[in-house]
């Protein structure tokens, strides 16, 4: 009797062998067109161990589960223009393991992986390594237009180009990835997203770069415990209209080392900047002019050599530490910056000298609330200046402390401010609501200021920098 030698490919949803197809994986062989008739064949593809040599695009269909056990190198013939893999219009795609390797092509222009409208797609468990080659904007992975991604576990070495891109995406998380850029463009570039989540990416760029090691400008979404190393800009928060990064969450990041800024706040609205650690840069914080509402709380900056952080217009800055600052550890970054400030430190442990406290600096810097900080020096000949300084009447400073270590001043300025209408939201006595509030320094003693508040019943109190009355 007869026997028919049964193949893998001839069971219907069987995992397939590119070797069935024609693979060689030695080498030198050209796997390209084996490996792409396996990919049409079957919607589950084994790519055993072996190094696999491809010359062209490799298109994914929907419904495709590859998992790659082998090595696949970029042979020196492929178009510039082709991605290795690619995706557009796809769902349900799969792709787990394997090493891709383009260090053989120095001119290879396009991206490892490249996905366009696609949904469901998921990226686990593999390792890119790059030749170096400036390929701006592409890169190591782009997605454009996508939905419902899950990438994660994936290293980039000596990427030349962008490491990860995404534009357009939506409902997608990237995690859990190493990334080394080499050309001083950026790591990771985010635009135009919503309800996106960035988690557990280390990023590094090896050169001098004017650019962001992360540009994060997503709605809606969440960019939490990175690390982001080099770079001008650690972090980007939201880029330029209309890549905005409006209502989303940046927290437990870690910034070490930028030339310029820790954390560039751009083109945000009411985002939440949140126990990030920023060490070492010029700047450790700033919100610019396009940003607004945006909360900034909880951050620690270290040995920033001008500001520790600068707040934009309508900011709540609470809760911060910054320690080792050259100018300022605390200011607005531009005029009219209305602000709250609460339970910050400004701690001064380097030999710089500066101000913790630097308001309202020029006339239209007004309306800023700096209540409950702390300004101090604890270096054993102390170099901070100032504690607290307000150029200008119309700021609230309130119930804040220093070490009594600052060198010309605790406080400085016209300390208190003046409403222009009566506030009665607080009593000192029963029934009593005080009705205006007037700056001084007389017995509170030179440079101690105090606000003095004078109540209905003809009253008046005096409240030292400390909350005394």
């Amino acid at each position: 009797m007869a026997l028919t030698r049964v193949h893998n490919r001839m069971i219907e949803g069987a995992a397939v062998n590119v070797k069935d197809f024609g693979a060689v994986g030695d080498g030198t062989t050209d796997d390209t067109t084996a490996i792409q008739a396996a990919i049409d064949a079957s919607t589950h593809v084994v790519i055993p161990a072996g190094t696999y040599l491809i010359s062209d695009q490799i298109n994914l269909d929907s419904d495709l589960n590859i998992v790659c056990q082998g090595k696949i190198t970029v042979t020196s013939s492929i178009s510039p223009a082709s991605a290795l893999f690619a995706g557009s219009s796809k769902n349900n795609i799969r792709w787990s393991g394997g090493t891709i390797d383009a260090t053989a092509n120095t001119s290879f222009a396009s991206n490892f992986f490249y996905f366009s409208s696609c949904s469901k797609v998921k990226i686990n468990n593999v390792q890119l390594i790059d030749s170096g080659y400036d390929r701006y904007p592409n890169g190591g992975i782009r997605v454009t237009g996508c939905s419902k991604l899950m990438f994660s576990d994936i290293q980039m070495f000596d990427i030349g180009g962008l490491g990860l891109q995404t534009f357009g995406d939506t409902n997608s998380v990237f995690s859990n990835m190493y990334i080394e850029q080499t050309t001083g463009r950026s790591a990771v570039e985010t635009n135009n997203g919503e309800h996106n989540v960035y988690t557990g990416i280390v990023a590094e760029i090896t050169v001098a770069s004017s650019n962001s090691c992360i540009s994060f400008n997503d709605k809606h979404s969440v960019c939490s415990n990175n690390v982001a190393e080099g770079g001008a800009f650690g972090l980007t928060v939201g880029h330029a209209a209309p890549y905005e990064a409006d209502f989303s969450a940046v927290t437990g990041n870690v910034i070490d080392s930028p030339s310029s800024i820790g954390i560039n706040i751009q083109a945000s609205e009411g985002a939440s900047i949140s126990g990030n650690t920023v060490d070492s840069t010029p700047v450790g914080i700033q919100g610019s002019s396009s940003s607004i509402a945006c909360s900034v709380s909880g951050n620690a900056v270290s040995n920033v050599s001008t500001t520790g952080i600068r707040s934009g217009g309508y900011y709540t800055v609470s809760g911060n530490v910054v320690d080792g600052f050259g100018s300022n550890a605390y200011r607005s970054h531009f005029d009219s910056a209305v602000c709250v400030l609460t339970g910050n430190v400004a701690l001064n442990s380097s030999s710089s000298t500066g101000v913790g406290y630097d308001w309202g600096i020029v006339p239209s810097q007004i309306n800023a609330v700096v209540v409950g900080n702390f300004a101090g020096d604890n270096q054993g000949t102390a170099t901070l200046t100032t504690g607290f300084r307000a150029n200008n009447n119309q700021n609230l400073f309130l119930g804040n402390a220093t070490d009594g270590n600052p060198t010309f001043r605790q406080f400085d300025g016209p300390y208190s401010s003046a409403p222009q209408k009566d506030l009665s939201v607080s009593t000192l006595e029963d029934g009593v609501f005080y009705k205006q509030i007037s700056g001084g320094s007389g017995s509170a003693g030179s440079g101690n200021q105090y606000i003095a508040l004078t109540l209905t019943n003809g009253s008046t109190y005096k409240i030292l920098h400390d909350g005394t009355v």
